[in-house]
């Protein structure tokens, strides 16, 4: 409809105008956002009109919808004399999120359409869209979308945490063709990336008279094709693919679990588009990278599709050890999957181990070829000292996992919290599947609620991702047990408030990290604006003295109440399955 681009244009150009009088320097944003736009609303269309097979006029007008929200950009006025918490509260700052918003609003009705017009309906069952196709067009879709949201956090977000070592360090295997990275810092190599000043890491070693960065080198090897193409925005692409692919797998993963296309892509979808695999999208480290590896690993081991699934898992476990050596009882656990798998074929089980043994031995040999050491320290640079830094926490470090305002899974994305119910379900519909999952979660969730750090700086723990496939699954067979209308609308409003907090991440990138100290953003804007303060019912297990034992058992009784209900509701009128 014309209307719909015209609401655009007149929008942009209102936005401009009241951009120019307030005497702020225009942006490259700005310049590039019609050109932005309309390249995803005909990409989109463009895909579309080749799935459904109908004209790409045709979808191009229907899909012009999605620029409506960005009627948004006429309140430009009226947002800008608002005070938004510090130290965000000035001119530039405000425009930047009055265009940042519009745009992601835009991308999120863009998806709705994109959604409703090919995985729902008549459509979804199309006999060149069943199930063989689907995959490829769950990577398109959440490449394109996860691309197009990155180049707004990429602006928002310098890189920050460990980025800029993988990212100078790619860039010196590019440029210098080796790790050594002091004449790097010397010359402000990561400028290029990165406006602030940047120095050595505290635990990066430095040997005769050289800078290494302390952490593993083999994604930075991954990424160093990607960041010579096209600099950090290349390495952005191979993340958004990498997290594409993730959302793919796990869709096949649970039509295989399930045996159920409609629920699995269910799953795929909450999990694409919520928390916290929102907040890795573009982030150049191994978040986004482990859960991809470790869950083809696991299809490879136990839904065998092709020729070379062994030569592919082997591959995973490798790359595993390689990136991070945090991913050391994922790889222990899958080994011993296999290794159960195969109990009756002991060549086969001594293969994997030594095969295991030589990529230790590969990493171990050219660490200490490079840096001296066998494995360089993770442990904040205290060379030697890794177990010091393991206490026993466990409890409090679950807790901060799931509940915690700033770093838990449940305050950024409620429908986990029928996770809980899911590994009932789990247990009953696939023992098999359960079985491998518990191998998978139980000795790394052991380690992580074990160490002294849970990742400050993220909002929504960041020490899940490697297994949030397992939280799909757990949703997925929650799915299939529900029997009521209420439990139905429970689910439905869980999923929805989820989608609500990704979004409000997604306007506002900043929020992606936490509000010192250890605060959330979302509660400070929501306090500031409403009088109400959400810290109230939300615990913080990383402060002291906020976390009183009413409120952890309020949320325990919550918790235990929903699993109790979904449990009892599943096993009335079994014939009736509601979704």
């Amino acid at each position: 409809m014309v209307i719909n681009h015209i609401v655009f244009i007149a929008g942009y150009i209102f936005y401009l105008f009241v951009y120019h009088k307030t005497g702020q320097e225009f942006i490259y944003p700005v310049y590039l956002a019609p050109e932005v736009i309309y390249s995803l609303l005909a990409g989109a269309s463009f895909a579309v009109s080749k799935i459904t097979k109908e004209p790409f006029l045709k979808i191009f007008k229907n899909f012009s919808i999605s620029l409506l929200p960005l009627a948004f950009l006429f309140l430009t006025p009226v947002l800008l004399k608002l005070n938004i918490p510090e130290p965000h509260n000035f001119l530039q700052r405000k425009l930047e999120l009055i265009l940042g918003a519009s745009y992601v609003l835009f991308l999120t009705a863009l998806a709705g359409v994109f959604i409703k017009k090919v995985f729902t309906g008549r459509v979804f069952d199309r006999e060149h869209i069943q199930e063989a196709g689907l995959p490829f067009i769950i990577v398109g879709f959440f490449f394109v979308l996860y691309f197009g949201l990155s180049l707004w956090f990429n602006y928002a977000n310098e890189p920050t945490g460990d980025e800029p070592a993988y990212l100078l360090r790619a860039h010196s295997i590019v440029k210098d063709k080796d790790l050594d990275l002091k004449n790097n810092f010397d010359n402000k190599d990561y400028r290029i990336f990165y406006s602030k000043e940047l120095a050595p890491q505290t635990g990066d070693i430095r040997k005769d008279g050289k800078i290494y960065s302390y952490h593993p080198f083999f994604l930075s090897f991954i990424m160093a094709p990607f960041y010579g193409t096209a600099g950090r925005l290349g390495v952005t692409a191979l993340m958004n693919f990498t997290a594409a692919a993730l959302i793919a797998m796990i869709f096949i993963m649970a039509s295989a679990v399930f045996a159920d296309s409609r629920t699995a892509l269910h799953a795929a979808l909450i999990s694409g588009l919520t928390m916290p695999v929102l907040e890795f999208i573009n982030i150049s480290a191994t978040d986004i990278v482990n859960p991809a590896l470790l869950i083809l690993a696991y299809i490879c081991l136990r839904y065998p599709l092709k020729r070379y699934n062994t030569s592919i898992f082997y591959a995973c476990c490798a790359i595993l050890i390689w990136i991070h050596l945090r991913n050391l009882p994922l790889v222990a656990s899958l080994a011993l999957i296999y290794a159960w798998d195969n109990r009756r074929d002991a060549k086969k089980v001594a293969m994997l181990a030594v095969f295991l043994l030589l990529a230790a031995g590969i990493l171990a040999a050219l660490n200490y070829l490079n840096y001296g050491v066998i494995f360089s320290s993770y442990s904040s640079g205290n060379q030697g000292s890794i177990m010091q830094n393991f206490k026993p926490h466990n409890l409090k470090g679950t807790m901060v996992m799931f509940m915690d305002r700033q770093t838990g899974l449940i305050p950024y994305a409620p429908i986990y919290i029928l996770s809980f119910a899911g590994i009932f379900f789990l247990y009953r519909e696939n023992r098999r599947v359960f079985a491998d999952m518990a191998v998978l979660v139980l000795p790394y969730f052991i380690m992580i609620t074990s160490w002294h750090d849970w990742g400050s700086g993220s909002s929504s723990p960041r020490y899940f991702m490697p297994f949030i496939f397992v939280f799909s699954m757990l949703l997925a067979a929650v799915m299939r047990s529900i029997r009521s209308r209420t439990a139905k609308i429970v689910f439905t409003v869980l999923s929805w408030w989820s989608f609500a907090i990704a979004a409000v991440v997604a306007c506002v990138p900043w929020f992606r990290w936490d509000k010192q100290p250890a605060e959330n953003w979302i509660v400070a804007i929501i306090n500031r604006f409403t009088g109400f303060n959400p810290a109230v019912i939300l615990p913080s297990y990383r402060m002291e003295g906020q976390a009183p034992f009413y409120l952890t058992a309020a949320w325990l009784v919550i918790i235990a109440g929903l699993t109790f209900y979904y449990i009892v509701q599943a096993g009335k009128n079994p014939e009736k399955r509601k979704a």
